[in-house]
């Protein structure tokens, strides 16, 4: 219902979620956050559907995706490529031969491909070529794990300051992107319920399972 609701994502527009008092689709512009998006949360708080329904509404306008799947994964549209543990840089490489600047880089269950995979720096890299561009990178990670990643590509898509947070445990969980969070948050929230952030703030946002 809310991918009924107008205004319709621009070109260049991305969403994770759903929010305010009608459920409308909340926008987020890859070129003008730096070109990387971080999603994080517990194990089991729905980063991969998170991901899943950001990447369906990418595929619906057309955008270039290659997808990074280091576990199983319910990220398996119709996409350039996917590659598992066992690729490297080469691979995806190949795989943005054509239009770098505008292909989105998925990559779910960075916790599991760690700064350690010889593919982390090409995806990093590939954050920097997309400046001023459509492209980018998407990355869910187990909010656990991120606080100890200082370089790679969480470490870039902190940075920007934006981000999703599924079920948030309490007021601390800002702070991996530097934003203050109300005392009142944390304790059990329904599935896919989680925290938009921003430069300019936060919300409640409800991450819907795309059908």
């Amino acid at each position: 219902e809310a991918l009924k609701l107008e205004p319709a994502l621009e070109a260049g527009e991305i969403a994770f979620a759903v929010g305010g008092d009608d459920l409308r689709l909340l926008p987020v512009s890859l070129e003008d956050i730096g070109n990387a998006f971080l999603v994080t949360g517990p194990r089991r708080s729905g980063r991969s559907t998170a991901l899943h329904f950001a990447t369906s509404r990418l595929l619906e306008a057309g955008q270039r995706i290659v997808l990074v799947l280091p576990r199983k994964s319910p990220l398996n549209p119709s996409v350039l490529g996917v590659l598992g543990m066992d690729a490297g840089p080469g691979d995806l490489s190949r795989l943005l031969e054509e239009d770098v600047e505008n292909t989105v880089i998925v990559v779910d269950d960075f916790d599991t491909l760690t700064n350690d995979h010889s593919m982390n720096p090409r995806i990093e890299e590939h954050i920097k070529a997309c400046r001023d561009h459509h492209g980018g990178v998407l990355v869910a990670c187990g909010i656990d794990e991120i606080g100890g990643m200082y370089r790679g590509v969480v470490a870039t898509a902190r940075k920007t300051r934006t981000g999703l947070i599924l079920a948030p445990r309490g007021s601390d969980d800002g702070s991996h992107f530097s934003a203050r969070l109300p005392r009142s948050i944390g304790g059990p929230v329904p599935k896919g319920r989680a925290v938009q952030i921003s430069t300019t703030g936060w919300t409640w946002v409800q991450v819907p399972k795309d059908q």
